[in-house]
């Protein structure tokens, strides 16, 4: 579920703090306690402090005329009155429940033990990444059925996103997804984005104020901005889930297939109001950039409505579709660009044979940094390109080759270790040793596994030019 910044601690009061009851069963005053107490944090809480004001009344009336009197059980009475809260606010999110008290050798449960299975109840479910997979028609497949906090997820998603970052079309299943961290969602959503685009807002009453999320400047590993998306989508997609999907649904970033989501997207907390029962309160609204509104008690609407069993089966259909088309303009985009690359390879000599080394450097430039941001280029081929020209004698071009990659790399060591190279097949020694020392110092502050080799490669040259 969607949660605020105070969730943690809300959460925590509510399920170890409250007091054991040896029994489960209500009687009237448990009942109107309950009811008072439902009341007050709706109109302390509630987003919307007038409707939490009137779904409070509802309650009151209700118990007032008996309606709740034969409640005794305290589940059936939780149930009851969620249906009469979301009957007045239509919040998905407003839910009351009952947390059965639970002994320990006649003791109540240690706040330990509590955290200790929450804890292994979200790891055996590997933190919702139940499914990362490359499919035929080299289509990625991410099964992800929760948004874990973003501090514990970061490192699954950096490796499911690693292993999918070749993929010509990329379908995300978000059909089991029942929420969790909106940092989660802001950083999964990074990946498919150029940086500081704003994907959503939460407003908060208590604060009065705005929290606004933007995609991130830097993801570890490669984004995939252009390669085509399929969001799998059904009723018990809500919250946070529902949040991504909406996201993706609105930049037009992805196509939605399925059903149409649980509708949940104000976040809150849980708050105690006796005899084992809680109510989650949303203290906030979701506000979307582009609509201006959210999905709250409508759903995110797909762009294809199936079945939550034909989803997939149409979604993988419709990936290898968009997957084909997606290699063929990249195949007619990297011959547009080698044609380009030509060109301005033969402006660069020309302005060389004019002795004018700058324009022929930022001609070549221009042409390389265009190819990383178009994606037809990456670290180890511009690497090979400049040792290339450093074979033919073309020295010049290779050391262009080599600053590109410094240029977009600059956290990676072993692009100033090839520059060291052509700069020492150029005879600028002091400039080489220079540039092998900036691998060494790059390379270990990133712990790099070919330290040892910028290592030798620094020695020897200081060495040989004694």
């Amino acid at each position: 579920m969607r949660v605020s910044r105070d969730f943690k601690n809300a959460l925590f009061l509510f399920m170890v703090c409250c007091p054991a009851f040896s029994s489960d069963a209500l009687d009237a005053d448990a009942r109107t306690e309950v009811v008072n107490n439902i009341a007050t944090s709706l109109i302390e809480r509630y987003v919307f402090e007038d409707i939490g004001t009137q779904a409070g009344d509802y309650l009151k009336k209700k118990l007032a005329d008996g309606s709740y009197d034969a409640f005794s059980d305290a589940d059936a009475y939780a149930a009851k009155l969620t249906e009469d809260l979301q009957s007045v606010t239509h919040d998905k999110h407003m839910r009351v429940r009952h947390r059965p008290s639970r002994k320990v050798e006649g003791s109540p449960e240690n706040p330990i033990l509590t955290a200790v299975r929450m804890e292994e109840n979200s790891r055996a479910r590997n933190k919702g990444f139940n499914r990362v997979e490359v499919l035929e028609g080299n289509v990625g497949y991410l099964d992800l059925r929760a948004f874990s906090p973003v501090n514990e997820m970061k490192t699954l998603a950096t490796g499911a996103m690693g292993l999918l970052e070749n993929v010509d079309a990329f379908i995300l299943d978000l059909r089991k997804n029942g929420g969790g961290d909106p940092n989660a969602v802001q950083f999964l959503c990074s990946y498919f984005f150029e940086g500081g685009v704003h994907l959503n807002s939460l407003y908060y009453r208590f604060t009065s104020t705005t929290e606004d999320f933007y995609t991130l400047d830097e993801v570890p590993g490669k984004r995939l901005i252009d390669v085509p998306m399929i969001v799998l989508t059904s009723e018990r997609t809500f919250s946070a889930g529902e949040e991504c999907a909406y996201n993706l649904l609105t930049q037009k970033r992805a196509t939605l297939i399925g059903q149409v989501t649980g509708g949940g997207a104000n976040p809150g907390a849980n708050v105690s109001v006796g005899s084992n029962i809680g109510v989650f309160i949303p203290t906030g609204r979701a506000i979307n950039p582009i609509t201006k509104t959210n999905w709250e008690g409508v759903g995110v609407i797909p762009n294809i409505e199936t079945s939550v069993e034909e989803a997939y089966d149409i979604g993988l259909a419709k990936a290898r579709e968009v997957a084909e088309q997606y290699r063929a303009g990249k195949k007619q985009m990297a011959e547009v660009y080698i044609a380009e690359f030509d060109e301005a390879m033969a402006r660069a000599k020309a302005k060389l044979a004019a002795n004018d080394e700058p324009a022929a450097t930022a001609i070549l430039s221009a042409r390389l940094k265009a190819g990383f941001a178009k994606q037809l280029l990456n670290e180890t081929m511009v690497n090979l390109m400049g040792y290339q020209m450093a074979r033919q004698g073309e020295l010049f071009t290779a050391k262009v080759c080599m600053q590109a990659n410094i240029n977009a790399f600059p956290n990676h060591g072993n692009v100033y270790d090839s520059m060291g190279d052509v700069l020492e097949l150029s005879g600028e020694i002091a400039e080489a040793i220079k540039s092998y020392t900036k691998a060494v110092e790059v390379g270990k502050a990133q712990d790099d596994p070919y330290l040892e080799a910028y290592e030798a490669n620094l020695a020897r040259l200081k060495a040989a030019s004694k």
